[in-house]
């Protein structure tokens, strides 16, 4: 397993993480860690891997950007001393060029993402054990379709950043679109965004496969 025994795992990002977390600290059994992906994945360490008693906190806030993210990470992860930072992020970054079109003021670029990535790595450096860059996605199957499109240009940029600064890339989309050859993303989202309770498990589930957990 890629984390030590007794730390403490902490997950930053937007709405996908978000759910309904505490605030102003997302943690502890039933409604701390929300309803999401972060609260499935703290139950599977539990019920897969209770011996490494790893403790989840989710930091995620809903409509957040990389830019936003950047904003908040003193007070939300380098003041909580975690052992290891999972980023969950990029979304709302592409999502603006669509839903607010004619706010070009608030839209970030590729290489502002990137560059945003590369300042949270810098600032984990040395502080922690462990990150992990999750991508962004977008249950969608056509691959031209310009929200898909851009969001696959976005989930580049991190997989390139995660290479250049040794995070660990988990591939969200990779994980969907493998789910989709047998049902209709219809099927896990309304609005092709916020995954349903199966889009979430898939999401914890990749997880836990990406940090070592072996699935009994």
């Amino acid at each position: 397993m890629k984390l030590k025994k007794g730390s403490k795992l902490l997950i930053i990002g937007d709405s996908i993480g978000d759910f309904g977390r505490a605030r102003p600290v997302g943690e502890g059994l039933h409604a701390g860690l929300g309803t999401g992906f972060p609260r499935l994945l703290d139950a599977i360490l539990r019920l897969q891997a209770p011996e490494m008693e790893i403790r989840v906190v989710n930091m995620c806030t809903s409509g957040d950007t990389s830019k936003d993210l950047l904003s908040r990470w003193e007070t939300d992860v380098t003041a909580l001393s975690p052992d290891y930072v999972m980023v969950e992020i990029g979304i709302n970054d592409v999502w603006r060029h669509f839903d607010e079109p004619y706010k070009k003021e608030i839209f970030i670029s590729r290489e502002e993402y990137g560059s945003n990535l590369r300042k949270m790595a810098d600032l984990t450096k040395g502080k922690v054990k462990g990150l992990f860059f999750l991508s962004p996605f977008l249950m969608e199957l056509n691959k031209k379709d310009a929200f898909r499109a851009l969001m696959d240009s976005y989930r580049e940029e991190m997989r390139s950043v995660a290479k250049e600064t040794g995070a660990c890339f988990i591939d969200s989309q990779k994980a969907f679109d493998a789910y989709f050859k047998n049902f209709h993303p219809v099927s896990v989202s309304w609005d092709r965004v916020h995954p349903d309770l199966t889009g979430h498990l898939l999401l914890a589930l990749e997880i836990a496969r990406a940090l070592g957990v072996k699935i009994k």
